[in-house]
Protein backbone atom coordinates (compact mmCIF):
# COMPACT_ATOMS: atom_id res chain seq x y z
CA UNK A 1 0.00 0.00 0.00
CA UNK A 2 1.27 3.45 -0.89
CA UNK A 3 2.60 5.37 2.14
CA UNK A 4 0.84 8.72 2.57
CA UNK A 5 2.04 11.34 5.04
CA UNK A 6 0.37 14.58 6.03
CA UNK A 7 2.01 17.61 7.64
CA UNK A 8 -0.25 20.10 9.39
CA UNK A 9 1.31 23.53 9.97
CA UNK A 10 -0.65 26.15 11.93
CA UNK A 11 -0.61 29.57 10.22
CA UNK A 12 1.39 32.27 12.08
CA UNK A 13 0.31 30.37 15.18
CA UNK A 14 1.10 32.63 18.15
CA UNK A 15 -0.14 35.76 16.39
CA UNK A 16 -3.26 34.00 15.12
CA UNK A 17 -4.15 32.86 18.65
CA UNK A 18 -3.81 36.47 19.80
CA UNK A 19 -6.10 37.62 16.96
CA UNK A 20 -8.64 35.01 18.00
CA UNK A 21 -8.57 36.30 21.58
CA UNK A 22 -8.85 39.92 20.45
CA UNK A 23 -10.53 40.25 17.02
CA UNK A 24 -9.70 43.98 16.94
CA UNK A 25 -6.09 42.97 16.20
CA UNK A 26 -7.00 41.14 12.99
CA UNK A 27 -5.77 42.89 9.87
CA UNK A 28 -3.37 45.11 11.78
CA UNK A 29 0.40 44.51 12.08
CA UNK A 30 0.81 42.21 15.08
CA UNK A 31 4.11 41.07 16.57
CA UNK A 32 4.35 38.45 19.32
CA UNK A 33 7.63 39.12 21.10
CA UNK A 34 10.17 37.70 23.52
CA UNK A 35 11.13 40.73 25.61
CA UNK A 36 14.64 40.70 27.09
CA UNK A 37 14.09 43.34 29.75
CA UNK A 38 16.79 45.53 28.23
CA UNK A 39 14.68 48.62 27.75
CA UNK A 40 11.19 48.95 26.29
CA UNK A 41 12.21 47.55 22.89
CA UNK A 42 14.76 44.96 23.99
CA UNK A 43 14.15 41.47 22.61
CA UNK A 44 13.10 39.76 19.39
CA UNK A 45 9.97 39.04 17.39
CA UNK A 46 8.89 35.43 17.89
CA UNK A 47 6.26 35.50 15.15
CA UNK A 48 4.05 38.02 13.38
CA UNK A 49 0.92 38.10 11.24
CA UNK A 50 0.84 38.64 7.49
CA UNK A 51 0.05 42.34 7.83
CA UNK A 52 3.36 42.77 9.65
CA UNK A 53 5.21 40.56 7.17
CA UNK A 54 4.00 42.78 4.34
CA UNK A 55 5.91 45.62 6.02
CA UNK A 56 9.12 43.58 6.18
CA UNK A 57 8.86 42.24 9.74
CA UNK A 58 9.92 38.63 10.29
CA UNK A 59 10.63 36.13 13.08
CA UNK A 60 13.93 36.70 14.84
CA UNK A 61 14.00 40.42 14.05
CA UNK A 62 14.95 42.72 16.95
CA UNK A 63 11.87 44.44 18.33
CA UNK A 64 13.52 47.85 17.81
CA UNK A 65 13.90 47.12 14.07
CA UNK A 66 10.32 45.83 13.84
CA UNK A 67 9.06 49.00 15.53
CA UNK A 68 10.62 51.10 12.77
CA UNK A 69 8.98 49.00 10.07
CA UNK A 70 5.58 48.81 11.80
CA UNK A 71 5.36 51.85 14.12
CA UNK A 72 1.58 51.53 14.46
CA UNK A 73 1.65 47.79 15.06
CA UNK A 74 0.77 45.88 18.23
CA UNK A 75 3.69 44.35 20.15
CA UNK A 76 2.51 41.64 22.56
CA UNK A 77 4.44 39.56 25.06
CA UNK A 78 4.38 35.85 24.19
CA UNK A 79 1.94 33.85 26.32
CA UNK A 80 3.12 30.25 25.97
CA UNK A 81 0.55 28.84 28.36
CA UNK A 82 -2.15 30.12 26.01
CA UNK A 83 -0.39 28.76 22.92
CA UNK A 84 0.24 25.35 24.50
CA UNK A 85 -3.44 25.04 25.36
CA UNK A 86 -4.42 25.81 21.76
CA UNK A 87 -1.78 23.39 20.49
CA UNK A 88 -3.10 20.55 22.66
CA UNK A 89 -6.60 21.09 21.28
CA UNK A 90 -5.35 21.05 17.69
CA UNK A 91 -3.25 17.93 18.23
CA UNK A 92 -6.27 16.21 19.75
CA UNK A 93 -8.25 16.86 16.57
CA UNK A 94 -5.44 15.49 14.41
CA UNK A 95 -5.16 12.43 16.67
CA UNK A 96 -8.86 11.72 16.23
CA UNK A 97 -8.26 11.22 12.50
CA UNK A 98 -4.93 9.41 12.49
CA UNK A 99 -3.51 6.64 14.67
CA UNK A 100 0.13 7.66 14.16
CA UNK A 101 0.87 11.33 14.86
CA UNK A 102 4.29 12.88 15.41
CA UNK A 103 4.18 16.35 16.91
CA UNK A 104 7.20 18.11 15.42
CA UNK A 105 6.72 21.37 17.33
CA UNK A 106 4.05 23.38 19.12
CA UNK A 107 2.43 24.24 15.77
CA UNK A 108 3.36 21.35 13.49
CA UNK A 109 2.46 17.67 13.33
CA UNK A 110 3.09 14.81 10.90
CA UNK A 111 0.49 12.09 10.52
CA UNK A 112 0.78 8.76 8.73
CA UNK A 113 -2.70 8.44 7.23
CA UNK A 114 -1.92 5.49 4.95
CA UNK A 115 -4.40 3.17 6.66
CA UNK A 116 -7.06 5.82 7.14
CA UNK A 117 -7.15 6.64 3.41
CA UNK A 118 -6.22 3.15 2.18
CA UNK A 119 -3.27 4.58 0.23
CA UNK A 120 -5.53 6.85 -1.83
CA UNK A 121 -4.38 10.46 -2.25
CA UNK A 122 -7.92 11.70 -3.00
CA UNK A 123 -9.20 10.22 0.25
CA UNK A 124 -6.16 11.68 2.03
CA UNK A 125 -7.11 15.15 0.78
CA UNK A 126 -10.66 14.68 2.10
CA UNK A 127 -9.31 13.71 5.52
CA UNK A 128 -7.12 16.81 5.53
CA UNK A 129 -10.08 19.00 4.57
CA UNK A 130 -12.13 17.56 7.42
CA UNK A 131 -9.32 18.21 9.90
CA UNK A 132 -8.96 21.80 8.68
CA UNK A 133 -12.72 22.36 9.01
CA UNK A 134 -12.82 20.95 12.55
CA UNK A 135 -9.87 23.08 13.68
CA UNK A 136 -11.51 26.18 12.22
CA UNK A 137 -14.87 25.35 13.79
CA UNK A 138 -13.63 24.32 17.21
CA UNK A 139 -10.54 26.50 17.65
CA UNK A 140 -11.24 29.37 15.21
CA UNK A 141 -7.76 28.86 13.72
CA UNK A 142 -6.52 28.13 10.20
CA UNK A 143 -3.72 25.81 9.16
CA UNK A 144 -1.92 24.74 6.01
CA UNK A 145 -1.54 21.08 5.09
CA UNK A 146 0.85 19.24 2.82
CA UNK A 147 0.33 15.65 1.67
CA UNK A 148 2.96 13.47 0.04
CA UNK A 149 4.57 10.06 -0.13
CA UNK A 150 6.98 10.88 2.72
CA UNK A 151 7.70 13.43 5.44
CA UNK A 152 9.95 15.61 3.28
CA UNK A 153 7.41 16.03 0.48
CA UNK A 154 4.63 16.68 3.00
CA UNK A 155 6.78 19.33 4.69
CA UNK A 156 7.60 21.08 1.40
CA UNK A 157 3.98 20.89 0.24
CA UNK A 158 2.63 22.44 3.45
CA UNK A 159 4.49 25.66 2.73
CA UNK A 160 3.20 26.08 -0.81
CA UNK A 161 -0.18 27.75 -0.24
CA UNK A 162 -0.03 29.49 3.13
CA UNK A 163 -2.18 30.59 4.78
CA UNK A 164 -5.07 28.13 4.94
CA UNK A 165 -3.71 26.00 2.11
CA UNK A 166 -3.85 22.35 1.07
CA UNK A 167 -1.30 20.93 -1.36
CA UNK A 168 -1.20 17.30 -2.48
CA UNK A 169 1.86 15.84 -4.22
CA UNK A 170 1.00 12.37 -5.47
CA UNK A 171 3.38 9.48 -6.00
CA UNK A 172 5.63 10.17 -8.97
CA UNK A 173 5.06 13.95 -8.89
CA UNK A 174 7.95 14.85 -6.56
CA UNK A 175 10.45 15.71 -9.30
CA UNK A 176 8.02 18.04 -11.10
CA UNK A 177 6.99 19.61 -7.78
CA UNK A 178 10.49 20.19 -6.40
CA UNK A 179 12.44 20.76 -9.61
CA UNK A 180 11.59 24.43 -10.35
CA UNK A 181 11.94 25.57 -6.72
CA UNK A 182 14.92 27.73 -5.69
CA UNK A 183 17.47 25.48 -4.01
CA UNK A 184 17.18 27.58 -0.84
CA UNK A 185 13.62 26.31 -0.34
CA UNK A 186 14.77 22.70 0.14
CA UNK A 187 14.17 21.74 3.75
CA UNK A 188 17.49 21.80 5.63
CA UNK A 189 19.23 24.25 3.30
CA UNK A 190 20.21 27.43 5.13
CA UNK A 191 21.62 30.68 3.83
CA UNK A 192 25.27 29.59 3.89
CA UNK A 193 24.52 26.29 2.14
CA UNK A 194 22.45 28.15 -0.44
CA UNK A 195 25.34 30.51 -1.14
CA UNK A 196 27.74 27.59 -1.53
CA UNK A 197 25.34 25.81 -3.89
CA UNK A 198 25.01 29.00 -5.94
CA UNK A 199 28.81 29.17 -6.15
CA UNK A 200 28.68 25.66 -7.64
CA UNK A 201 26.21 26.89 -10.24
CA UNK A 202 23.22 25.21 -8.60
CA UNK A 203 20.19 27.52 -8.49
CA UNK A 204 17.22 25.15 -8.38
CA UNK A 205 16.38 21.88 -6.64
CA UNK A 206 16.09 20.28 -10.07
CA UNK A 207 19.68 21.26 -10.87
CA UNK A 208 20.80 19.89 -7.51
CA UNK A 209 19.07 16.58 -8.27
CA UNK A 210 21.28 16.15 -11.36
CA UNK A 211 24.57 16.42 -9.47
CA UNK A 212 26.70 13.42 -8.57
CA UNK A 213 26.64 12.35 -4.94
CA UNK A 214 30.43 12.43 -4.82
CA UNK A 215 30.48 16.14 -5.69
CA UNK A 216 28.01 16.95 -2.94
CA UNK A 217 29.87 14.89 -0.34
CA UNK A 218 33.13 16.56 -1.35
CA UNK A 219 31.67 20.01 -0.76
CA UNK A 220 29.28 19.38 2.13
CA UNK A 221 30.62 16.31 3.93
CA UNK A 222 29.41 12.71 3.73
CA UNK A 223 26.28 13.03 5.85
CA UNK A 224 24.86 16.32 4.56
CA UNK A 225 26.07 15.63 1.03
CA UNK A 226 24.11 12.38 1.03
CA UNK A 227 21.06 14.20 2.40
CA UNK A 228 21.18 16.80 -0.39
CA UNK A 229 21.56 14.03 -2.99
CA UNK A 230 18.50 12.17 -1.68
CA UNK A 231 16.29 15.10 -0.67
CA UNK A 232 16.66 16.88 -4.01
CA UNK A 233 15.01 13.83 -5.57
CA UNK A 234 12.24 13.79 -2.96
CA UNK A 235 13.63 10.72 -1.18
CA UNK A 236 13.02 10.46 2.57
CA UNK A 237 12.81 7.15 4.44
CA UNK A 238 12.19 8.57 7.92
CA UNK A 239 9.06 7.13 9.46
CA UNK A 240 6.34 9.06 11.29
CA UNK A 241 6.83 8.21 14.95
CA UNK A 242 5.03 9.34 18.06
CA UNK A 243 7.24 11.33 20.42
CA UNK A 244 6.68 10.77 24.10
CA UNK A 245 9.53 13.08 25.16
CA UNK A 246 10.53 16.51 23.82
CA UNK A 247 13.39 16.50 21.33
CA UNK A 248 15.29 19.06 23.40
CA UNK A 249 15.09 21.42 26.37
CA UNK A 250 16.65 24.87 26.34
CA UNK A 251 16.80 28.25 28.05
CA UNK A 252 18.06 31.50 26.50
CA UNK A 253 18.50 34.89 28.16
CA UNK A 254 19.91 38.35 27.38
CA UNK A 255 22.74 40.07 29.25
CA UNK A 256 21.89 43.45 30.83
CA UNK A 257 24.46 44.87 28.39
CA UNK A 258 26.47 43.32 25.58
CA UNK A 259 29.59 41.80 27.14
CA UNK A 260 32.87 40.03 26.44
CA UNK A 261 33.56 39.43 30.13
CA UNK A 262 34.15 35.70 30.48
CA UNK A 263 33.14 35.67 34.16
CA UNK A 264 29.78 37.28 33.37
CA UNK A 265 29.23 34.78 30.58
CA UNK A 266 30.14 31.84 32.86
CA UNK A 267 27.77 33.12 35.55
CA UNK A 268 24.93 33.43 33.03
CA UNK A 269 25.63 29.92 31.72
CA UNK A 270 25.45 28.50 35.25
CA UNK A 271 22.05 30.14 35.77
CA UNK A 272 20.75 28.86 32.43
CA UNK A 273 22.07 25.35 33.10
CA UNK A 274 20.25 25.33 36.43
CA UNK A 275 17.01 26.31 34.69
CA UNK A 276 17.42 23.56 32.09
CA UNK A 277 18.21 21.05 34.83
CA UNK A 278 15.00 21.96 36.66
CA UNK A 279 13.01 21.31 33.47
CA UNK A 280 14.71 17.93 33.05
CA UNK A 281 13.86 16.94 36.62
CA UNK A 282 10.24 18.06 36.19
CA UNK A 283 9.95 15.89 33.09
CA UNK A 284 11.93 12.97 34.49
CA UNK A 285 14.39 13.22 31.60
CA UNK A 286 18.07 12.47 31.04
CA UNK A 287 20.34 14.06 28.42
CA UNK A 288 23.37 13.06 26.39
CA UNK A 289 24.08 16.17 24.34
CA UNK A 290 24.80 19.66 25.66
CA UNK A 291 24.87 22.75 23.42
CA UNK A 292 25.98 26.29 24.18
CA UNK A 293 24.31 29.02 22.13
CA UNK A 294 26.00 32.39 21.71
CA UNK A 295 24.23 35.34 20.08
CA UNK A 296 26.64 38.19 19.40
CA UNK A 297 26.05 41.87 18.78
CA UNK A 298 24.66 42.10 15.26
CA UNK A 299 22.61 38.97 16.11
CA UNK A 300 25.03 36.43 14.64
CA UNK A 301 24.17 33.10 16.25
CA UNK A 302 26.73 30.32 16.81
CA UNK A 303 26.60 27.04 18.70
CA UNK A 304 29.04 24.53 20.20
CA UNK A 305 27.95 21.03 21.25
CA UNK A 306 29.33 18.04 23.12
CA UNK A 307 27.84 14.55 23.35
CA UNK A 308 28.42 12.37 26.42
CA UNK A 309 28.93 8.61 26.31
CA UNK A 310 25.95 7.93 28.59
CA UNK A 311 22.68 9.62 29.48
CA UNK A 312 22.63 11.61 32.70
CA UNK A 313 20.43 13.91 34.76
CA UNK A 314 23.35 15.41 36.70
CA UNK A 315 23.02 19.17 37.15
CA UNK A 316 26.73 19.48 37.92
CA UNK A 317 27.69 17.67 34.73
CA UNK A 318 25.33 19.84 32.71
CA UNK A 319 26.75 23.07 34.18
CA UNK A 320 30.34 21.88 33.81
CA UNK A 321 29.97 20.93 30.14
CA UNK A 322 28.01 24.08 29.29
CA UNK A 323 30.64 26.31 30.90
CA UNK A 324 33.41 24.37 29.15
CA UNK A 325 31.73 24.99 25.81
CA UNK A 326 31.19 28.66 26.64
CA UNK A 327 34.83 29.09 27.65
CA UNK A 328 35.92 27.73 24.28
CA UNK A 329 33.49 29.92 22.37
CA UNK A 330 35.30 32.39 20.12
CA UNK A 331 33.93 35.91 20.29
CA UNK A 332 35.97 37.13 17.32
CA UNK A 333 36.45 40.55 18.88
CA UNK A 334 32.72 41.03 19.40
CA UNK A 335 30.53 41.16 22.47
CA UNK A 336 27.82 38.68 23.38
CA UNK A 337 24.20 39.84 23.56
CA UNK A 338 22.39 36.63 24.51
CA UNK A 339 23.39 33.17 25.67
CA UNK A 340 21.62 29.85 25.79
CA UNK A 341 22.02 26.29 27.04
CA UNK A 342 20.29 23.40 25.30
CA UNK A 343 20.25 19.66 25.95
CA UNK A 344 19.27 17.00 23.47
CA UNK A 345 19.22 13.25 22.82
CA UNK A 346 16.75 12.94 25.70
CA UNK A 347 15.22 9.86 27.27
CA UNK A 348 13.14 9.05 30.33
CA UNK A 349 15.23 8.58 33.46
CA UNK A 350 15.79 4.86 33.87
CA UNK A 351 16.11 4.53 37.65
CA UNK A 352 13.51 2.27 39.23
CA UNK A 353 12.78 0.42 35.99
CA UNK A 354 13.34 -3.34 35.96
CA UNK A 355 12.55 -5.99 33.41
CA UNK A 356 10.48 -8.95 34.49
CA UNK A 357 8.86 -11.25 31.97
CA UNK A 358 9.27 -8.56 29.30
CA UNK A 359 7.28 -5.99 31.34
CA UNK A 360 8.58 -2.75 32.80
CA UNK A 361 8.27 -2.07 36.51
CA UNK A 362 8.69 1.08 38.58
CA UNK A 363 7.23 4.58 38.66
CA UNK A 364 8.61 5.57 35.26
CA UNK A 365 7.02 2.59 33.53
CA UNK A 366 3.76 3.10 35.39
CA UNK A 367 3.76 6.76 34.39
CA UNK A 368 4.39 5.87 30.76
CA UNK A 369 1.58 3.32 30.78
CA UNK A 370 -0.83 5.78 32.39
CA UNK A 371 0.12 8.45 29.85
CA UNK A 372 -0.45 6.07 26.94
CA UNK A 373 -3.81 4.94 28.35
CA UNK A 374 -4.99 8.54 28.81
CA UNK A 375 -3.87 9.41 25.30
CA UNK A 376 -5.66 6.46 23.73
CA UNK A 377 -8.79 7.19 25.74
CA UNK A 378 -8.80 10.85 24.64
CA UNK A 379 -8.34 9.93 20.99
CA UNK A 380 -10.93 7.18 21.26
CA UNK A 381 -13.45 9.61 22.75
CA UNK A 382 -12.74 12.07 19.97
CA UNK A 383 -13.27 9.37 17.33
CA UNK A 384 -16.49 8.26 19.04
CA UNK A 385 -17.79 11.84 19.13
CA UNK A 386 -16.90 12.25 15.48
CA UNK A 387 -18.71 9.01 14.58
CA UNK A 388 -21.84 9.98 16.52
CA UNK A 389 -21.89 13.42 14.92
CA UNK A 390 -21.53 11.89 11.45
CA UNK A 391 -24.21 9.30 12.16
CA UNK A 392 -26.60 12.01 13.29
CA UNK A 393 -25.92 14.04 10.16
CA UNK A 394 -26.57 11.04 7.94
CA UNK A 395 -29.80 10.19 9.76
CA UNK A 396 -31.01 13.76 9.24
CA UNK A 397 -30.33 13.47 5.54
CA UNK A 398 -27.06 15.36 5.78
CA UNK A 399 -24.32 14.69 3.26
CA UNK A 400 -21.20 12.88 4.51
CA UNK A 401 -18.15 15.10 4.80
CA UNK A 402 -14.66 13.69 4.75
CA UNK A 403 -13.83 16.69 3.26
CA UNK A 404 8.31 26.22 12.18
CA UNK A 405 11.78 32.14 18.25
Amino acid sequence: MQLIVMLLDMDYFFAQVEERENPLLAGKPLMVCIFSGRGELGGVVSTCNYAARALGVHSGMPIAFAKKKAPEGAFLKADFEKYNKASEAVMGIVGAHAKTVEQASIDEAYADITQECNGDFKKAAKIAQEIKKEILKQEKLTCSVGIGENKLIAKMAAGEKKPDGLTVVKQGEAAAFLGPMPVGKLFGVGKKTEEKLHALGIKTIGELAKKEEGLLKENFGNSFGHYLFEASKGVDEEEVREREEPAQVSKVASFPEDTNNREEIAKMVATLAQGVHEKLCEGGLEFRQVTFIGILEGLQTHTKSKTQEKHSQSGELLKSVAQELAAGFGLGGKKMRRAGVRVGMLQKKQEGVEEEGGKKKGKVAQGEAKKQAQKKKAQGNARETKAKTQKGADAAGGQKSLSDF
